[in-house]
């Protein structure tokens, strides 16, 4: 078993595109990864939870046995998963594109739930990181279904899809799409 403590690194100095009159769409968490350990066949059940106890310590060293409930209580409000996330390592639903290396890099997108979006939306302080992860300590990325397999992920991003209304004078409003992308890079802990 192999699970995921994250944070998200905070792009300091954002402000959503249309702040006044943006509005979430949805968030959707995005795992890539290159290989897996295991049986590649059998299913694994993915689900995500937002850390609600304490934020990880930019400067602490953290061994493979620390209390999980130190940093998540994994009660129901605190699962950003509706369902868990059933992927077969082999056959994965999507994948995309690495102009680094020319080839597709298997992904797994999980949408995370309507609740999660409308609170993670409303976090407007994006001022440091510190103060970001005082209002968001990060996901908890466990698996939930599955013991044949693990993945070996390589990288993690959560984007936010949202519009907003843009005013034209003597002309009808135009609705613009956007998104921001979260990651969990080498600017957090993870």
């Amino acid at each position: 078993k192999a699970d995921i403590l994250a944070q998200l690194a905070c792009p300091e100095g954002f402000v959503y595109s249309g702040n006044e009159t943006a509005v979430v769409d949805s968030v959707c968490l995005y795992l890539y990864y290159k290989n897996w350990y295991g049986d590649s066949h059998a299913p694994l059940g993915i689900a995500v939870y937002e850390m609600d106890q304490q934020s990880l310590q930019e400067n602490a060293s953290y061994q493979s046995n620390i209390l999980l409930s130190d940093y998540c209580s994994l009660v129901d409000s605190t699962c950003i998963t509706t369902d868990s996330k059933i992927i077969i390592p082999c056959t994965p639903t999507d994948s995309s594109y690495s102009s680094e290396t020319e080839t597709f890099i298997p992904t797994i997108r999980i949408k995370l739930s309507d609740e999660f979006a409308q609170r993670f939306f409303r976090i407007k302080d994006f001022s440091s990181q510190k103060a970001f992860n005082q209002l968001f300590k990060g996901l908890y990325i466990c698996t939930d279904f599955g013991a044949s397999s693990v993945l070996y992920v390589n990288d993690i991003t959560m984007t936010v899809f949202y519009h907003f209304t843009k005013q034209r004078p003597q002309m009808s409003d135009t609705i613009i799409h956007d998104t921001r992308a979260f990651y969990a890079n080498e600017e957090v802990r993870q």
